[in-house]
């Protein structure tokens, strides 16, 4: 199965923090979310298949008991059960993918896009530094490079070690 791109699963988890953030902050269910939308996403990136389509199966349910206690504008839990719908339709009939069905013809980007990059560099050096990165893309902005393993961090994909100049990434495992 040829896979959506990387960049649109970690949007989709980004997504599900932006709707859980309007949760009550002492909530679990806004934490079994997210853990859960991190589980998924790091199994898609790292085609790992175990329980993936379980955890699908897991999060809608648990979007409808959010939607249940209208804390968010029921909307947003239609759009992420539609899109996490599309990814388990994918994963069930095994079908391939030409390019991502889910973004919009406006936000298409090229088939490597930096984030993807970066995950590849990481997975083959295992451990690595802005500094180290910046001299893979050298048209791109240190500032750039940090904001994007700054998303992935975020996005639950890497784990950072350290601070400041002194931070390494790795993929979190």
């Amino acid at each position: 199965m040829t896979k959506m791109s990387d960049d649109f699963y970690i949007k989709l988890t980004l997504a599900v923090y932006r709707v859980t953030e309007l949760f009550p902050n002492d909530e679990p269910l806004r934490n079994n979310i997210r853990d859960l939308a991190n589980e998924i996403l790091v199994s898609l990136i790292c085609n790992n298949y175990k329980d993936r389509s379980n955890n699908i199966k897991i999060i809608k349910s648990y979007f409808d008991l959010a939607e249940n206690q209208n804390w968010v504008d029921s909307r947003n839990f239609s759009v992420l059960r539609k899109e996490y719908d599309k990814i388990q339709g994918l994963i069930n009939t095994g079908k391939t993918v030409e390019k991502s069905l889910l973004e919009p013809a406006i936000y298409k980007k090229p088939p490597k896009n930096r984030k993807e990059k970066i995950l590849e560099i990481l997975k083959d050096k295992k451990r690595i530094k802005v500094k180290e990165l910046t001299k893979d893309f050298p048209q791109i902005s240190k500032r750039t490079i940090i904001r994007d393993l700054e998303e992935l961090y975020q996005a639950g994909v890497v784990a950072r070690v350290g601070n400041a100049r002194a931070s390494c990434y790795n993929i979190k495992s």
